[in-house]
């Protein structure tokens, strides 16, 4: 009698100990990353399998750059593996990994350990992530005619995870929070007609489209190219000094007189702006940094009824 012999299951772990890091306070956690090979990898090319080093990088440099300190672990957790299979990971030897094409799914354990952010109970958080529900996700959502909510926090049925997915909310007085959405090259929102809010947004494509649009960009990484469209818009740029993009978000049609640049939160004022000319562009510079560029603007043209302070 033939025995049939199964390929074996092939999972591969590594870990990082006491890595110390600013979120929600000063912490210390320990990471736990395991991967879950696809059948069969290796059998035809033994270098499909992924040297954890640059992916142990990768994972460091995120936690580096996060942009929302306030998260919390379950959602930097869930935001890191979905990154991590998303998005393609720079290694020293040329090449770069693109883990969905050799993962089934990667699981995250994040231990907080006991004293961090001055609590002295430990925390944890696992989150696994399959390839295959990523895969499922719809690549483009259709809000209605009425005023829709869409949070990336809360994907709910229409599963919108703002992480290289198309969403036109449609008409009405949408509102869309993709605070916590890690965007991506195909990221995209359209806010379609109405009088429509956006929270937070990194590595995005947004329209606001018809209607007095307010965006709130100062919670996220920033690095959005942002069109307001027709209508009197809000661009605000900060919402709080604590928790600033760490990249300049590009403005294509900001309206000298009609659309305003604001500041939340903050003791700034119009005298205390950096405005730089750059070519046709006006870089704002405030708070030690790069806030936005204004393209197709000049300096000149720029006054104080043009900002708005809170």
């Amino acid at each position: 009698m033939a025995t049939q012999i199964n390929p074996p299951s092939e999972n591969f772990s590594f870990q990082i100990v006491d890595y110390e890091i600013e979120h929600q306070g000063e912490a210390v956690i320990d990471i736990l990353v395991d991967l879950d090979l696809k059948e069969g990898i290796g059998e035809d090319d033994p270098f499909e399998y992924p040297d954890f080093t640059p992916i142990r990088d990768f994972i460091t440099d995120f936690l580096v750059t996060y942009p929302n300190e306030t998260d919390f672990w379950e959602i930097l957790n869930k935001n890191l593996a979905t990154t991590l299979l998303t998005e393609s990971i720079p290694t020293p030897f040329g090449i770069e990994y693109n883990l969905d094409e050799v993962l089934d799914a990667i699981t995250i354990d994040i231990d907080v350990q006991s004293g961090s952010s001055g609590i002295e109970t430990p925390r944890s958080s696992r989150i696994t992530q399959t390839v295959e529900r990523l895969e499922t996700l719809p690549k483009t959502i259709f809000g209605s005619s009425e005023a829709d909510y869409f949070d990336t926090a809360t994907p709910g049925e229409e599963k919108f995870v703002g992480n290289n997915q198309i969403l036109f909310t449609g008409g009405g007085n949408d509102t869309v929070d993709i605070t916590f959405a890690p965007g991506g090259e195909l990221s995209r929102v359209d806010l379609g007609s109405g009088d429509d809010i956006l929270f937070g947004a990194s590595n995005h494509r947004i329209i606001a489209g018809g209607g007095n649009d307010i965006l709130f960009l100062g919670s996220g990484e920033g690095n959005n190219i942002v069109t307001g469209g027709g209508a009197s818009d809000q661009f605000w740029l900060v919402t709080d000094t604590l928790d600033l993009p760490t990249l300049e978000n590009r403005i294509t049609d900001f309206v000298i007189t009609e659309d305003v640049i604001g500041f939340a939160n903050t003791n700034l004022g119009f005298d205390d702006l950096n405005l730089i000319q750059d070519g046709n562009n006006t870089i704002i510079n405030a708070l030690g940094q790069n806030l936005a560029i204004l393209l197709d603007t000049q300096v000149t043209e720029l006054s104080a009824s043009d900002f708005a302070f809170a």
